[in-house]
């Protein structure tokens, strides 16, 4: 996947799976948009090598969420690869999970992800080709006790991703 001057976005890209990927990819030759809270590990990500600019977003803010989407369709390049690893885990048995912190994890684990999507579309269709890469987990698939919420978030992810998979098919984006 060498793509020297196409751009690909990472979300959750300050630590773990998502800054080891906007690395890789960098290496392969993408201008990387590296986006996550923590400018700080953002910064020092961007130090590391050519390619990667940091760009600091609160997915849970609607309103940041929004600047964020304003940001990325003014880009002189659309977005060919689009990474939704932005995350978290809200565990505990439902009744005693806060509604307004299961609230604030759909928002980053669900929300955020179909927006941030939805913003990636057009330039996808418009150059007939792209990648989409949204991250779930095994909980996705399999509750457990104490994972009710997180489970959630990451079951609708699997069947955001399952329909989109089709709709986004005859337009050449994977």
């Amino acid at each position: 996947m060498e793509k020297n001057g196409q751009v690909a976005l990472v979300t959750g890209a300050s630590s773990g799976i998502g800054r080891e990927t906007a690395v890789m990819l960098a290496e392969k030759g993408f201008q990387v948009l590296a986006a996550a809270r923590r400018m700080d590990r953002l910064t020092e990500l961007a130090d590391q090598g050519e390619g990667i600019t940091p760009i600091e977003v609160d997915l849970s803010d609607p309103d940041d969420l929004e600047k964020f989407c304003q940001h990325i369709s003014g880009l002189p390049e659309p977005v060919s690869v689009l990474i939704n690893n932005a995350g978290y885990s809200l565990r505990g048995v439902l009744e005693d999970v806060v509604i307004e912190a299961a609230k604030r994890m759909f928002q980053v684990n669900v929300f955020a992800l179909m927006r941030v999507t939805q913003v990636c579309l057009p330039g996808m269709r418009k150059m007939r080709g792209g990648t989409i890469v949204n991250l779930s987990s095994m909980a996705g698939k399999f509750a457990f006790p104490g994972s009710g919420p997180y489970a959630a978030t990451k079951h609708a992810v699997e069947a955001i991703t399952d329909a989109l998979r089709i709709e986004v098919r005859p337009f050449g984006i994977r």
